[in-house]
Order: C-alpha cells, then sequence, then structure tokens
C-alpha cells in the first residue's frame, strides 16, 4: 500500500511539474488570494500561418479571438523587424490588449554535432532569444533543428549539455529555452527521450515543450 501511495503521489506531482514546464500558454495563475487560479490559453500563430498575417495582424486576431497570450513564430518576428518595426511598440500593444507574449517558435540549429554550425545556431539563438525579450516574452522554442535525420542520432548526454547551454545563453536575457519534441526527429522524438535529456542538464531552468501535436 505504501508503495502505491508512493507511487500516486509520484504521478500526482510529476505530471504538474510537467504541465507547468512544458505548456507555457496554458500556465495556472495564482487569484488575488494566492490560491490556484484557471488556466490561461495562449495562441501558437503557426495555425494561422495559411492566412499570411504579418506579426502586428496576429497579435490583433489573438486578441479578439480572447486568448490571454501569444506564441509567435521568429520567421515573423524578423520579418516585422527587418519592415521597419518596432518590437518595443508592439509590446505596449500586447499589453493594451490584454496579451501575455507568452513563448517564441525558432529554429537555431544549437544541438548539431557540426561545430561551425553549431556555433551559428548559436549566434542566431542568441538573437532570437533578444528578439523576443524585447517583444515582452520569457521563452522560446529549442527543437533538435538540424538534427532529425536518423543518420544524425545524439546521444542523452551531448544533448543534455548543448541544452544546458543554451539555457545559460538565455539567462542574462530572461528567457528560458524549452527543450521541444519534435515527433519526426531521430533526437527529442518523445517525450522519454526529452525527459532524460532535460533531467540529464541539471539546470534548475531546464523544462520541457511538450507540444500535442509532435506527441500525437
Amino acid at each position: 500500500m505504501k508503495s502505491l501511495l508512493n507511487r500516486r503521489h509520484f504521478v500526482r506531482t510529476g505530471g504538474a511539474l510537467l504541465a507547468a514546464g512544458a505548456v507555457p500558454a496554458m500556465t495556472q495563475q495564482p487569484n488575488a488570494g494566492g490560491q490556484p487560479g484557471r488556466f490561461r490559453f495562449g495562441l501558437n500563430t503557426g495555425t494561422l500561418r495559411g492566412y499570411r498575417l504579418g506579426l502586428a495582424e496576429q497579435i490583433e486576431v489573438a486578441a479578439k479571438a480572447g486568448y490571454d497570450g501569444i506564441e509567435p513564430w521568429l520567421p515573423d518576428i524578423d520579418k516585422f523587424v527587418d519592415g521597419g518595426g518596432s518590437l518595443r511598440d508592439l509590446k505596449r500593444r500586447c499589453r493594451d490588449l490584454g496579451l501575455e507574449v507568452y513563448s517564441a517558435i525558432g529554429f537555431a540549429q544549437w544541438i548539431v554535432d557540426d561545430d561551425a554550425v553549431r556555433a551559428k545556431g548559436l549566434e542566431q539563438l542568441r538573437r532570437d532569444m533578444s528578439r523576443v525579450s524585447e517583444l515582452g516574452g520569457s521563452r522560446i522554442a529549442a527543437p533538435p533543428a538540424g538534427a532529425t535525420a536518423p543518420g544524425a542520432i545524439l546521444d542523452h548526454a551531448r544533448m543534455a549539455d548543448r541544452y544546458r547551454t543554451i539555457i545559460e545563453l538565455g539567462r542574462d536575457l530572461g528567457v528560458v529555452s524549452q527543450l521541444e519534441i519534435w515527433g519526426m526527429s531521430a533526437n527529442l522524438g518523445n517525450l522519454a527521450d526529452a525527459l532524460a535529456v532535460a533531467a540529464r542538464a541539471g539546470h534548475p531552468d531546464a523544462c520541457i515543450l511538450a507540444d500535442v501535436f509532435h506527441l500525437y
């Protein structure tokens, strides 16, 4: 019976921690009395990509639809900035609309074996984090971009070391890298591998982005 209760406690607490770390767009916020409040929902703007909307338009749509937050893609952020847009102004607009930038989706190749490619990936990730921070966000997706093919299989130790590196990379910017599962990938293609890598990283900010689409 004691063993059964311990397992139940592990499942309850482990599930709660995973939900809190893995799904930033649905974080449970405390109410004024300090008690757990409602879940808050954010829109992954990938669902709007077929409409070819600009970043500012995506924010307006999310607010009008009643979302609490938004998760933009870095290519859209880059396009906005390259077109002369101000992320600080857009941050104020989000605040006026009651929207929080929960996270952002990036594709920097931080995990690959090629040293030169990985170095460029870290440079890109640093720039991405800076833009996410300027927009008011505090998290960024860290998928296994560039290491998805079966011939590019990495062991948990190397992935954990590289994941720890990018967590530290964003600490001064206040942006946390979320280890994202990509279902089609030879690396980080399932929840078990992501949990193992996040745990082995041994960092207090380590967390998982358990995208339901990729889990499916």
